[in-house]
């Protein structure tokens, strides 16, 4: 072996990874989302859009029992894509893949689009570069049905909990703790005074309590959060511990896909269906 006088550096063999290979399990996964969405529009006369605020098992798992025979689906929006159809040759069921975007057009003897009439279309800043809009984005999903129009959007006007914020949610209200024992505020809104083995998770929390005769109590008032403030973890946790609900689980209908006209629907062109 020749000798260095310098130092020697090792160096691992780069190996390249490719992101497109998957897993046969993963395979199989995407294959039955896919399935089961064609499955489901040729059982299903109407085909619901809809993105999550706040997304909870517990409740999603109540909207689909009480949802039984309809089929709720939720799955990557990129496989769901491919379920539904990217081009029309690609769809299962004809005009089945417009309801994963926005197609946009006019009533005007020319056909074009202006920049203005683009703007009023829709309100994303882009439409104008991009006239085919993907809607599944985020927490979304799909509601196969045959109830009609009118139940569906009555029933999930309705369909609204309260729930605890977590990171990243905005206050709803300024939440001022006073000086004195520490209140839980109960969802009666019968405070009770927080038990004595609590006070030290208070702290870790980071609200500067004492503990006298066995209350966690402010020497001083103490602001948990301002209205409109992004939560952090630690106030998230806090607001909970406390019993401020400052969050709301819905499931909010944006657009639906009728099979007897082959078409997608915004919610708001279907008024006349749904009086």
């Amino acid at each position: 072996m020749p000798k260095s006088s310098g130092s020697i550096y090792f160096t691992e063999r780069q190996t390249v990874v490719h992101l497109s290979k998957t897993s046969k399990k993963t395979r199989e996964v995407k294959a039955k989302l896919i399935e089961q969405i064609k499955e489901a529009s040729e059982k299903f006369q109407y085909v619901w859009l809809f993105t999550l605020d706040h997304v909870r098992t517990a409740y999603l798992q109540d909207i689909r029992s009480s949802w039984k025979p309809s089929r709720i689906i939720m799955g990557k929006n990129a496989v769901m894509r491919l379920g539904l159809g990217t081009e029309p040759e690609d769809e299962h069921m004809p005009g089945l893949g417009t309801i994963g975007k926005v197609q946009l057009h006019t009533h005007s003897k020319s056909k074009k689009l202006t920049t203005k009439k683009v703007l009023i279309t829709c309100f994303h800043p882009f439409t104008f570069f991009f006239p085919n809009l993907q809607l599944l984005e985020g927490d979304t999903g799909l509601l196969f049905t045959d109830e009609p129009p009118k139940v569906v959007v009555e029933w999930f006007d309705d369909y609204v909990k309260a729930d605890y914020a977590r990171k990243g949610n905005l206050a709803t209200e300024t939440v001022e703790l006073p000086a004195g024992p520490v209140m839980i505020k109960e969802i009666n809104d019968d405070p009770s005074v927080a038990a004595g083995a609590l006070e030290p998770h208070l702290r870790a929390l980071g609200l500067p309590t004492t503990l006298q005769s066995r209350i966690p109590t402010l020497s001083s008032a103490h602001v948990v959060c301002k209205e409109g403030e992004k939560l952090d973890t630690n106030q998230a946790a806090l607001l909970k511990t406390l019993g401020y609900q400052m969050a709301q689980f819905k499931l909010v209908l944006s657009h639906v896909w009728i099979k007897d006209r082959s078409k997608t629907f915004a919610l708001d062109e279907i008024q006349g269906l749904i009086k």
